[in-house]
Order: structure tokens, then sequence, then C-alpha cells
């Protein structure tokens, strides 16, 4: 019998930890794939004369403009070390970490190294842009690097939606909270720890998205997300086959007439009782539906602005 999880539309870390398992191994993964090395050919000053992506007009010197780039040259633009700093100290970070002071720099040089790496792939363009939104999510806010398909920012976004003359999610009513929090004025967003390198690379990131969250953050983030699965694009493969693996059968079960289904699922009931979690009163219940609608409000008005901002230049 196999049992299947619900998945949010963003998703969050703790529920891929169900579906893939804690980043274990890290060291070895990284020091398996990808030895300390320099890729030959790569002009590295070359990219790194954009400074964050910043160049000066030839018209006016006197002014800065950036220029859109892909993930990739995001990523060079950064110095290496600190990009690979950023991304072990969330590594150190995880359940049943194996990244220890003792072994740090080590650690800090694979990765490093497979920054290094990523320079002999060619980037694919695919149409699609990643946006860095600060998203809230059990009241904490963190970072994302969302994915979008630019044709759809263009027909699916709503730039006259009532959430755009928010100055904020504070204060409002429960009943503002829940009918508000139930607008959909931005495009969907699309999940990318599964896809090709080559196409994650080629993902554009916008030139005033970078300067409101920072080169250094998003190039973690999105780094971040492109290795979830592994670091070696294999791994990636293999993890990308399972998924597809368990799709085709949950498509089979839910095929099945319903009691027969109800062999593949579990009730939230019976996993409070095996895990011993006391059943919410209506009063943590109208509390925790709150929460949600504020956190979901909160974060689709952090999308919408961040959408509005890059159409808007």
């Amino acid at each position: 019998m196999e049992l299947f999880f619900a998945r949010g539309p963003h998703g969050s870390r703790s529920l891929r930890d169900l579906m893939y398992g804690v980043r274990a191994s890290q060291i070895e993964e990284i020091e398996r794939a990808y030895h300390p090395c320099h890729t030959a050919g790569f002009d590295r000053a070359a990219t790194q004369t954009a400074s964050l992506g910043l160049q000066k007009a030839t018209t006016d010197p006197t002014k800065e403009v950036f220029k859109n780039m892909n993930a990739k040259e995001l990523i060079f633009s950064v110095p290496t070390r600190e990009l690979a700093t950023r991304h072990i100290a969330q590594l150190r970070e995880m359940p049943d970490t194996q990244i220890s002071d003792s072994n740090l720099e080590t650690a800090i040089a694979n990765m490093s190294a497979f920054i290094e790496k990523l320079a002999g792939i060619e980037p694919i363009e695919t149409n699609h842009i990643l946006l860095g939104i600060r998203y809230m999510m059990d009241g904490e806010e963190s970072l994302s690097a969302s994915l979008f398909r630019k044709d759809e920012l263009l027909s699916d976004f709503d730039l006259d939606s009532e959430i755009g003359g928010l100055s904020g999610t504070d204060g409002l009513s429960d009943d503002e909270l829940d009918r508000l929090s139930h607008l959909q004025p931005n495009p969907q967003n699309y999940a990318y720890d599964l896809s090709a390198w080559a196409e994650i690379l080629g993902y554009e990131v916008d030139k005033r998205n970078i300067a409101a969250i920072g080169a250094l953050d998003l190039a973690e983030v999105i780094l971040w997300e492109m290795t979830f699965c592994g670091y070696s694009e294999e791994k990636v493969a293999e993890e990308r086959a399972e998924l597809d693996r368990r799709a085709k059968k949950l498509e089979e079960v839910l095929k099945k007439p319903k009691e027969e289904q109800e062999k593949y699922f579990i009730p939230a009931e019976k996993l409070r009782c095996d895990f011993g979690i006391p059943k919410p009163t209506p009063e943590e219940e109208t509390v925790a539906h709150r929460r949600i609608c504020h956190e979901v409000l909160y974060n689709n008005l952090q999308t919408w602005r961040a959408i509005r901002d890059y159409l808007g230049g």
C-alpha cells in the first residue's frame, strides 16, 4: 500500500521533506559529483563586470540602469565563495545535517566547485521569469524565487485588483480578511526543483527585483531550489521519474470505487489519533483560520506588488 500526502500550491520545505526526504550526506554528494576545479574557457571577469547587473548608461553617465539577465548570469555576478558559504549555512540548519565546524571548509570548497561547474551549462530560454518574493508561512517571513510564465503575467494579472489598493494586511476585520484572501489577482506560479538545469539557468531575472531583494539573496534561493533534489542532474532525473510514478499511481487510485480509494489514504482524524495530536477547539480553529487568511492575503499582496513592479518598468 502506498500513502499519499497533499501538497499546497506553493509547497513548503517541511512538506517537501516528507515527499523527498531530508537532505542527508550533503558533503558526500557534493564531493562525489564536483571536485574543486576551474572550468576552462570560462571568462568569469566578463560576467562580473555587470556587478549585480548594473551598467552605466552611455547617454547619461550620472544615471545607473539595470540590464535584465538570466539566472546563470545572476549566479556568476556574485562572489562564488560568498554564495557557497550562504548555501552551506542553509544546509547546516537542516535536520540530520552532517556539516560541522570540522568539515565546514571542505563543504564550502566543494560547493564553490559545484557552482563553477554550472558555467559549462548553456542556458535555455523558455519564456519564464523568476521573481524574488518574501512570503509568510507560520508567522515567519522567508524569501522565495517564484517562477512565472511571462505571457501569463500579461494575460492573467489583474492590475486593477482590490488587493492593489491595500497598504498592508494589518487592521482588517475577520470578514475582510476572509473575503480578500479568496481573491486571485495573480497568475499561477510553478515549481521548478525538478526542471532541467539548463532551463533554470535560462530563466530571466528582473532588474528592479534584484535591486529590491539583493543579488546574493536571490541567487542563493535559486540555487537552493535548483539543487533541492540533488547535486547532479542524474539525481534530479531519478526524483522526477519517482514523482511521475507516484502521480500515475495516484491517478489509478482515483479511478477506483470510493470505498476502495479509502485503503490508500489516511483520514486526518486517524493521523491526529496516531500522533497524539488533540483536536483543536472551535476557538483555536477560528484563530488558525484568521492566521491562514492573513498569510494568504499577505502573500498574494507581495506577489501582486512584485509583478506590478516588473510589468511597470
